[in-house]
This record gives structure tokens, C-alpha cells and sequence, in this order.
């Protein structure tokens, strides 16, 4: 360390222990330190009691107190005519099978194209309506494996599970 620098004596800090001056600069400080901190949970907690009073008056102004009924009269019986029944179409709708449902179909199909899409099919049944991740997977994999190389291309209708296993 240089000792010809003349800066030296101003940059260096010079010891002051005035123990006076100490406890005046704490005794002047102390109060208005305790000042704003007991002026700021003054506020805090008027405001909150401002916000528990005007949601107590905003509840009790909207609630409706339903007038009493004067007189009760007996109900009425009115027959009103049967209504008319759905003819039934011919085409009846499918049915929705569960993921199990669909593994089994793909475990007993004998064409690798159906197994592969019933495979699919258990797997999106599984990610949709039970959100089984674990089981969605095992599914898509069977599927992969049964589609070959041209079910590795991602498509639109993908799940975001299979488009993550096809990658």
C-alpha cells in the first residue's frame, strides 16, 4: 500500500467516540422512529375496520327480507295433459366405453391397426377422465408399438402426452 498518496488521510475514516453525542442523536431519534411506526398500524388497522364496516353495510343493504304472506290459500291441483314420448331414432347412439373397456378390446383384436387404436383410445380414456397419467402413458406406448413408424407422426387430435412420447 502506497504511503506518498496524498488522499490518504481524507479516504481513510477517522475513529470517533463521542458517547455524548451518541446518546443524543438515539434520544432525538427514538421518538419520531416509534412515532411513524405507531402512526402506520394506526392506519393499517383504521382501514381495515373501514373495510369489515363497509362490507358489513354492503352485505346488509343487498340481502331482501321477504315480506310475511297475509293469508295462505290451499293449493290448487290443475291436471295438465301427458306429454308426448321421443319417438325413437333409428341410429342409436354410440357408446362411450370406459379405459378398461378399450384395453380389453385391444387385447382381443386381431389386426394391429384396431389394437393400436383402441390402445389410443384406452389412453386418452384414462388422461381425460381420470387424469392417470401413468396409465395414459403405458397405453400410448402399447399403441406406438402396434401403429409402427407411421404412428410416430404427430397429429392435431394428439394428446399432449402422446405428442410428448412420440418426440
Amino acid at each position: 500500500m502506497p504511503t506518498d498518496d496524498d488522499l490518504l488521510p481524507l479516504l481513510t475514516p477517522r475513529p470517533y467516540h463521542d458517547a455524548a453525542l451518541r446518546t443524543t442523536i438515539l434520544a432525538a431519534s427514538r421518538r419520531p422512529i416509534r412515532r411513524r411506526v405507531w402512526l402506520r398500524r394506526a392506519t393499517t388497522a383504521t382501514g381495515l375496520i373501514a373495510l369489515v364496516a363497509a362490507s358489513f353495510f354492503a352485505g346488509r343493504g343487498s340481502v331482501v327480507i321477504p315480506e310475511a304472506v297475509a293469508t295462505a290459500s290451499p293449493p290448487v291441483h290443475v291436471e295438465s295433459a301427458p306429454e308426448p314420448r321421443p319417438v325413437p331414432s333409428e341410429v342409436t347412439p354410440p357408446v362411450e366405453w370406459t379405459a378398461e373397456q378399450y384395453e380389453l378390446k385391444a387385447e382381443l383384436a386381431t389386426e394391429s391397426a384396431e389394437v393400436a387404436a383402441y390402445y389410443r383410445r384406452a389412453g386418452d380414456a384414462f388422461l381425460k377422465s381420470r387424469t392417470d397419467v401413468k396409465q395414459a402413458a403405458r397405453c400410448y406406448r402399447l399403441h406406438l408399438a402396434a401403429a409402427g413408424p407411421d404412428g410416430r407422426a404427430i397429429a392435431a387430435s394428439d394428446s399432449w402426452l402422446l405428442m410428448a412420447l412420440k418426440n
